[in-house]
């Protein structure tokens, strides 16, 4: 006997069994189940403490995301009836639901606050609010007691009468779907398997998809939101994550084909060992080349055929993977399947095999009805020998294993990219327009394309404005629902019975509908990239052409069609650029992706030119230096230890020698090219100047010492890292060479160590890749990189420093420190303690692997993702305690092209501020990091001593905190 709560009786189970296993993951951030049951406490708690009925109808507009599961099995465990909306709708479909349903709760989050009308609903619940990690909560002493003919979920698809389906599964639906796919012999559901969740939030097969793993022992994977859109990103998770099992559609496919074409990323699959594919609409030849880039010898290949009906009903293992014929397979345990024709015969598969019938479906799984709406559901369900079925419109057929294979619909509900389309929804749409101009509209697909949809429009006035009418499905219809022509007739052609003769229907034109489908004059592509976008367009769309600013989901393009679009852009046009794919989303014209294209690249800077100075003020950044070391740092212990003093250390490796005075010609040349390493540093009148020296032995003479153990090198090492004495910035002593041999020799020879080092007042981190080029091509060639260039010198650009013009970056940092000025206006101690520790330790190799990878796929940066950690270690070290936090960060501060090869001190010091939200993945707060940080790097270029004038109330503490 099936359990009516066999799901979550078998989730708590795991969990205890299992409290330490991972149960999702989303990118880098993972819940065990353990955690995960914390998480669904918290919700069921707060449910609770509203006093939520038994069969409450509760929405939950939520994107893809750790608060989704949280929230899905939470309004579940209190016996709820959930109910999930689809951020991406339209306003007035959203409004649509909700006013055919009429629940008074949604569960929401930050994603989607602002997005849902709360004026329709009573109770709007922040799920982040209720999963706070400081809350209390009591544990889930035992689950409701569920009625198996109790509501459960209700999942809202495409409606025949311009409303859409709600369609209501009880508890004993759920249960059966999920326990039939376990008990399947394609064996896709194991605890050693990892399982994607692709389908979105109104999707049945999302329930299962997260369901399924969980009851098992499994893991469930997640996609970002909009990440099944994104083929590089998807292809990346199913190999970071190792998903071993995956349902994909039609879609998907086609997405990923593309993606394979342009990019040769034939490892995607590379883990996975359960594919099941939805058969119903795969095109047979990208079916075959789907079939080529796998390995066939690792990966199982299954089919399954569902609906928002009766999820989990058919399926099989495809015996014959290069079959472009794929069956949608047997039925599933205790699942009843009926081929019926159009007499009301039941055909049998061994006497009428290869005849064509309308598929029924009848058994456990079988929703309960259709919402609110009795004659849809009797019309639907039908008693057939003292069973009940769905008449599921789907026409089949029996192939010679006994398989079932879909062979079309029964009705003129179709399917357009994948995704099913009950064309009375549309046509509802259009006569809604204008009912007096209107008489009467039928959509059907287009002759000449089947992904496109064709509406012919009966109307006394012929010159009807399309335009409007597209604007109109636009605010009610899906994009892909919306028809690509529009014809305009006067009445519709019969047959001899008086019903529409489809055959005789005029085909449609490109001058169809002429706001859309000719091409005027002012809009075609005007410029070479928009041509070559042009073309790209007309050969995936299957047009001949296409104006500049018709939308491609106008033009019959899905979701997938801009992934294609936007994979070509990004290896075609702008290989070394980061283009956004929301970008082209939001923007999706031929006119729009060319501006977007050409915003991407560089902008031309202003040249600066040479100044030939000798003398000048100091740069801010060596004023604050300067500062930092005679006042922050001068008092902090007796022995002066300098903190300021950079090194570098290199070990000759080669046993191939180096002769001293071949480098300290090399070191001469640098010092000559590279100003500021014999550039003096002086207090003069209240001000700090910089004067040019002239070039002079010291400013490049070496140092030799004769070293006979570990312990002298130690020792030599720490006296350079930390003695003062070493430089005097009075008289341009920042730079200096130190050699440690193992032999009197003029020569350096294997294992004798090399020693540069610098001052921090004239090298900054981006300056060593600059002094180690130059010493390699010096050592190599004899000269220098634009050695015989007349080039910028760092005064020069000490100079030109003051004249830029700061007011917008003066008006952000007000901003942004008034904003944060009670959590940062903290009291410091007068005199530093000169207290601390240095820990070092190395990363393994796997660990700097990993870290590496999760860097390249994510899209960031180490230091982004450096930063990142930083912040989520406070935040634990903490205790949980503090949200909001503030740290000091570096910029490299180049914007110029000209100080790209300079040696010099830079960097700024800027303040980071971050409210911490617990509820993040790691890869959201890594992402939100580098949110901010593109939103500073503009104002980065204001000076930290010039930011903190800003706000006067910060100067004594806020200046000392870096």
């Amino acid at each position: 006997m099936l359990s009516s709560y066999y799901v979550l009786h078998q989730l708590f189970h795991m969990a205890e069994r299992h409290p330490q296993k991972i149960a999702i993951i989303l990118d880098a951030q993972a819940w065990t189940y353990s955690e995960l049951i914390g998480q669904v406490e918290r919700v069921v708690d707060y449910l609770h403490r509203l006093n939520i009925v038994k069969g409450q109808i509760i929405y939950q507009f939520v994107e893809r995301s750790f608060e989704m599961v949280c929230g899905f099995l939470g309004i579940m465990c209190v016996d709820a009836v959930y109910c999930p909306l689809n951020p991406t709708d339209s306003p007035s479909r959203l409004i649509s639901i909700l006013e055919q349903i009429q629940s008074k709760y949604v569960l929401v989050h930050h994603m989607t606050y602002k997005q849902f009308p709360k004026d329709i609903v009573k109770h709007v619940i922040h799920l982040e609010e209720i999963l706070f990690p400081l809350s209390h909560i009591e544990d889930i002493n035992e689950l409701p007691y569920c009625i198996e003919q109790g509501p459960a979920f209700i999942i809202c698809t495409s409606g025949t009468t311009g409303r859409p389906k709600a369609i209501l599964h009880t508890h004993k639906s759920f249960a059966a779907s999920n326990a039939a796919y376990i008990q399947w012999n394609a064996d896709m559901y194991t605890i050693r398997d990892q399982v994607l969740q692709l389908s979105t939030c109104t999707w049945i097969l999302q329930l299962s998809e997260i369901a399924l793993p969980l009851v098992v022992g499994g893991s469930v994977v997640l996609l970002r939101p909009s990440g099944h859109l994104d083929m590089s990103y998807l292809s990346k998770i199913l190999v970071n994550q190792q998903v071993t099992t995956l349902i994909i559609g039609p879609a998907i496919i086609r997405g990923l084909i593309d993606l394979f074409e342009i990019s040769q990323q034939f490892d995607t699959f590379k883990f996975v060992h359960n594919l099941c594919v939805t058969a119903e609409a795969v095109n047979p030849q990208q079916w075959t080349k789907f079939i080529g880039y796998l390995n066939l010898s690792t990966i199982r290949i299954n089919s399954q055929y569902g609906m928002s009906e009766c999820n989990g009903v058919l399926g099989c293992r495809l015996s014959d993977v290069y079959n472009t014929i794929i069956p949608i397979g047997c039925p599933f345990s205790n699942v009843r399947c009926l081929l019926i024709d159009e007499h009301d015969n039941i055909i049998n598969n061994t006497i009428n095999p290869n005849k064509i019938g309308q598929l029924h479906i009848g058994g456990p799984t079988l929703f309960n009805c259709y919402l609110n709406d009795p004659q849809r559901t009797d019309d639907t369900l039908v008693t057939i020998d003292n069973h009940t079925y769905l008449k599921t419109g789907d026409l089949a057929r029996y192939n010679e294993r006994g398989e079932l294979v879909h062979a079309g619909r029964a009705d003129f509900q179709i399917k357009i990219h994948g995704q099913r389309v009950e064309t009375t929804e549309i046509e509802d749409t259009i006569m809604n327009w204008s009912r007096n101009k209107i008489s009467g509209c039928l959509v059907t697909k287009s002759p000449q394309n089947e992904d496109l949809l064709v509406a012919y429009i009966v109307s006394h006035d012929l010159k009807l404005n399309i335009e409007e009418i597209r604007n109109h499905c636009n605010k009610h219809l899906r994009q892909y629902m919306i028809p690509f022509y529009m014809v305009v007739l006067d009445k519709f052609p019969l047959n001899s019975n008086g019903k529409i003769d489809r055959k005789q229907l005029p085909i449609p034109s490109s001058f169809s509908s002429e706001p859309i489908n000719s091409v005027l004059i002012d809009d075609t592509p005007i410029s070479e990239l928009e041509e070559k976008i042009h073309k790209l367009w007309c050969s995936v769309l299957q047009l001949n052409t296409i104006p500049r600013h018709a939308n491609c989901f106008a033009l019959g393009g899905s979701s997938l069609s801009l992934i294609q679009f936007f994979n070509y852009y990004q290896f075609h046009f702008a290989p070394d650029m980061q283009l956004n794919v929301l970008d082209f989303f939001i923007s999706p014209t031929i006119g729009d992706h060319a501006q977007l294209l050409l915003n991407c690249k560089t902008k031309t800077k202003i040249i600066w030119s040479p100044l030939h100075l000798t003398q000048g003020v100091a740069s801010f950044a060596q004023n604050r230096l300067w500062m930092d070391e005679q006042v922050r740092f001068h008092e902090s212990n007796h022995e002066q230890v300098s903190v300021f003093n950079e090194l570098l250390i290199y070990k000759l490796t080669s046993l191939t020698s180096l002769s001293i005075d071949r480098l300290r010609q090399a070191l001469k040349r640098i010092v000559t090219k590279h100003v500021i390493l014999r550039t003096a540093v002086i207090f003069d009148q209240e001000r700090l100047i910089q004067k040019i020296l002239p070039i002079s032995p010291e400013h490049y003479e070496i140092q030799i010492t004769y070293v006979t153990n570990e312990l002298n090198i130690k020792k030599i090492f720490y006296d350079e890292e930390t003695n003062r004495s070493l430089f005097n910035l009075e008289q341009g002593k920042v730079f200096r060479c130190h050699l440690l041999l193992q032999s009197s020799d003029n020569d350096l020879k294997h294992n004798d160590i090399i020693i540069f080092n610098f001052h921090h007042i004239a090298i900054d981190g981006s300056s060593i890749q600059v002094f180690i080029d130059d010493l390699r091509q010096n050592l190599t060639t004899g000269k220098l990189f634009d050695e015989d260039q007349e080039c910028i010198t760092y005064l020069d650009y000490s100079q030109y420093e003051r004249l830029e013009d700061w007011s917008d970056a003066r008006q952000y940092w007000n901003k942004v420190l008034t904003s944060f000025h009670t959590s940062i206006n903290q009291q410091n101690y007068p005199v530093r303690t000169g207290k601390g520790y240095t820990v070092t330790f190395d990363l393994d190799h796997t660990i700097v692997t990993s870290l590496n990878h999760f860097i390249s796929q994510s899209n960031l940066t180490l230091f982004q993702v450096g930063l990142a950690a930083f912040f989520a270690f406070l935040f634990k070290m903490s205790d949980n305690q503090q949200l909001e936090f503030c740290t000091g960060i570096v910029a490299a501060n180049r914007s110029q092209y000209e100080l790209e090869n300079l040696i010099g001190f830079f960097v700024n010091t800027i303040p980071f501020f971050i409210k911490i939200n617990p509820y993040e993945s790691f890869i959201e707060f890594c992402h939100r990091i580098q949110q901010i940080w593109l939103e500073i790097f503009p104002y980065s270029n204001l000076p930290y001593q010039e930011m903190v004038k800003l706000n006067s109330n910060l100067r004594s503490s806020f200046l000392r905190s870096f």
